[in-house]
């Protein structure tokens, strides 16, 4: 919360200095800071909104909040990231006069703010959430020093004010590119796409390579929410597969949650010559 504070504080502080200077590289930044704020709110939200629980309508709880959230973000980055590209053209085309000492001054700020945000935020914990938004912040500082240094380069050369909307080109395509993926992940999300790291010809082999498992069919794996995986599988066992199934299932449940970090799984299990209604299996 301290971190999206001082980031939301700047956010607001290098709009306005943007437009009192007339520089859109400031702007830019604002809207990369913009980005910071975001993934910053979203670690927030999931953290409150994981912690309500799951009822008779939402019998997953309330994970997939987060998920729309960031798809909704994604989408506005994209937008923001357009509009700055568009205003950058028509600079490039006749670039106005900025002003220098605010801009350099307020940059500076953004740029110490991002250094606090860096270091708030290193190192806490193993959340996805959180990594994402300490990435964020590195990104953005680095973006703070590029518009420090394209102040200092107009203040130091009358006149070359065609710096500005080129820096602002380049923001904005940190942004597009931050906008993409992060829509990318959501709806990867929301189609229940496997998770990025996870192959699924790879987990059948390893379950298929537990005793007593003949073959794996009907496998799904997916994403609840960040860092939350689930599975479904159909098991067929071997013939001489022991009838107590409760110490295979854990040795499965082990196998998943140690070496694929999956701890949400439903498995069932079958003998050979078990028939499925409906339509075929794979």
């Amino acid at each position: 919360m301290l971190a999206l504070g001082v980031t939301a504080t700047i956010l607001f502080a290098e709009i306005a200095g943007g437009i009192y200077s007339g520089s859109l590289a400031l702007l830019s930044d604002a809207g990369h800071m913009l980005t910071d704020a975001s993934a910053i709110f979203i670690a927030l939200l999931a953290s409150r909104v994981s912690l309500r629980r799951a009822d008779p309508r939402r019998t997953f709880g309330y994970y997939r909040y987060e998920i729309l959230a960031a798809l909704l973000n994604g989408a506005l980055l994209m937008a923001l990231a357009g509009y700055i590209g568009f205003e950058a053209w028509h600079r490039v085309l006749s670039p106005p006069a900025v002003k220098t000492g605010p801009m350099i001054v307020v940059a500076l700020a953004g740029l110490v703010a991002n250094g606090v945000g860096v270091f708030l935020l290193r190192g806490r914990g193993h959340s996805l959430n959180l990594r994402a938004a300490y990435l964020h912040l590195l990104s953005d500082t680095l973006s703070s020093v590029a518009v420090v240094a394209g102040g200092v380069t107009m203040w130091l050369v009358r006149g070359a004010y065609l710096v500005d909307p080129i820096l602002s080109v380049l923001i904005a395509v940190l942004i597009l590119v931050s906008g993409f993926r992060l829509l990318r992940e959501a709806v990867d999300i929301l189609i229940e796409a496997v998770p990025p790291g996870l192959d699924c010809a790879e987990i059948a082999s390893a379950l298929t390579a537990v005793p007593g498992v003949a073959r794996v069919h009907d496998l799904h794996v997916w994403c609840i929410t960040s860092g939350m995986y689930s599975l479904s599988a159909h098991l067929v066992l071997e013939p001489d597969a022991p009838a107590a199934h409760n110490e295979l299932l854990g040795q499965l449940r082990e196998l998943l949650c140690a070496r694929f970090q999956i701890d949400h799984t439903t498995i069932q299990v079958e003998n050979e010559g078990y028939t499925h209604l409906g339509r075929a299996h794979r």
